[in-house]
């Protein structure tokens, strides 16, 4: 039997958030908070979309003109928080 290895993870963390996710997101204060410069259109979904990402662990705020800040990440992804972020954007715009 062959197994990819990566696909593996993913699928166990995917499984570990579910799991998280229904019983409550830990969220992790970053110690410096992030500044993500966005597109006008990504900054529009960020916005637009504040409460569902709260939803998943993220606290995000207006930084100014398209910019957000990052205060809390989910704990379960701290390593990969930017990554799950983009993948979130991309799956607001379809």
């Amino acid at each position: 039997m062959i197994i990819d290895q990566h696909a593996a993870q993913e699928r166990i963390k995917y499984e570990d958030f579910l799991k998280r996710f229904h019983n409550g997101i830990v969220k992790q204060k970053l110690i410096r908070a992030k500044v993500m410069e966005l597109s006008p259109v990504e900054f529009n979904l960020i916005i637009n979309n504040l409460e569902l990402l709260s939803k998943v662990g993220f606290e995000i705020e207006e930084y100014g003109k398209n910019s957000v800040i990052i205060r809390t990440i989910p704990y379960i992804f701290e390593r990969f928080y930017d990554e799950l972020l983009s993948d979130l954007i991309s799956e607001l715009k379809k």
